[in-house]
């Protein structure tokens, strides 16, 4: 899965972005049973590149627990 957010802002101008992913249902055996996840956020103000947020989750990777996001 991937996806990219781009927010073009004049002088003056604001925002509040946020983006939620959840770890899936244990219930159901999903618990972080994607592959990648792969996020863009790039912010331009007056034309000008001000913020990059780049984000890549590979959970195969991980030793998943509970409180993997603490460390």
């Amino acid at each position: 899965m991937s996806g990219k957010t781009e927010l073009y802002l004049d002088d003056g101008a604001q925002a509040f972005v946020a983006e939620i992913l959840t770890p899936g249902r244990i219930g159901r055996a999903e618990r972080f049973a994607y592959e990648r996840v792969r996020s863009e956020l790039p912010a331009f103000w007056c034309g000008r590149l001000s913020v990059w947020d780049p984000l890549l989750l590979e959970p195969a990777r991980w030793k998943t627990r509970a409180g993997i996001f603490d460390q």
